[in-house]
């Protein structure tokens, strides 16, 4: 199902800069135009969305990029999704919202719902069992860290919320207890624990970690707008879950060859795991198996 009848999505891609060499008069017009956009269509031939490439790292002042967006979309589009959404603050994400009038998906509430299902499936490989495993959470929006524990918990049974702000960490706690049962551990010195925990989800923007203080090990997800675990060097980070595109009605198209991010998959309001094609991992994707053999248990071998 579609969100409606064929209301259609803008999906930005970043544009590499390829010849480093161009005149500059060239370089000026490029990005001041917008790029030439693409159709999307269903099997049926219905155009859905539409797509176009920008160079969204050259692009300083917020109001060119709005002005871009303005130029491109259509009087159908209701969507839009950003490829690199963590080049943006959500100050300026709001406000490409509301000076284009369309709605952002960021793909939190698929990732929300696939994770337990990817943390299990990736136990079942390692041949461990994932309810004796302890899981850091480092709190993002009450109600999207609400809402990963309370799909995390039929999974999971020891979990520690890290966050400064106590009253939503309290709150969080007592909805969880309440609902599931499941009592939330709380630290504010994370440090002295943080080689406890074969499983780190981040959910907030701010987030400092210190990477020597981590498990060699541990199976790291990072969900944060900004990505903020991108300065561990030595860490295999989980950013994304990407999708396959022939689980749905969607024609292939040259721009979306590696699979659909998480935020495009959203738009198409299905859910099923035989649509996961991988984790999205410095770029690259792989498969649960090949996570688990190629990085994880290489890592443990150490």
């Amino acid at each position: 199902m579609y969100r409606g009848d064929f209301i259609g999505f803008l999906y930005l891609v970043e544009e590499k800069e390829k010849n480093h060499n161009k005149n500059f008069f060239l370089k000026l017009f490029q990005k001041l135009r917008p790029k030439i956009k693409d159709g999307i269509y269903n099997n049926e031939g219905n155009k859905i969305g539409i797509i176009s490439k920008i160079n969204l790292k050259s692009i300083e002042d917020v109001q060119k990029l709005i002005y871009k967006i303005n130029k491109i979309k259509e009087e159908n589009t209701k969507y839009l999704i950003i490829e690199n959404l963590n080049l943006f603050s959500r100050e300026k994400l709001n406000l490409i919202e509301n000076e284009t009038n369309l709605k952002i998906l960021n793909g939190m509430k698929i990732i929300s719902y696939f994770f337990p299902l990817v943390l299990k499936e990736l136990y079942i490989i390692l041949n461990e069992d994932l309810k004796r495993k302890e899981v850091l959470i480092f709190c993002g929006s009450k109600e999207l860290t609400e809402e990963f524990i309370l799909n995390l918990s039929k999974e999971v049974k020891f979990i520690t919320l890290v966050g400064d702000n106590k009253e939503i960490i309290e709150d969080i706690s007592k909805n969880i207890l309440e609902s599931t049962g499941l009592s939330i551990f709380h630290s504010r010195n994370i440090e002295k624990i943080l080689k406890n925990y074969p499983i780190i989800i981040n959910l907030n923007d701010n987030t400092e970690i210190n990477e020597n203080k981590i498990r060699k090990e541990a199976i790291i997800f990072d969900f944060s707008l900004g990505k903020t675990f991108k300065s561990l060097k030595n860490c295999e980070i989980v950013e994304d879950f990407i999708f396959k595109i022939d689980g749905l009605n969607i024609k292939e198209n040259s721009h979306m060859e590696y699979g659909l991010p998480s935020s495009l998959y959203e738009y198409f309001n299905k859910v099923e795991i035989e649509d996961l094609k991988g984790l999205l991992i410095k770029g690259q994707v792989y498969n649960p198996e090949n996570f688990i053999n190629g990085k994880i248990r290489q890592i443990r071998r150490l």
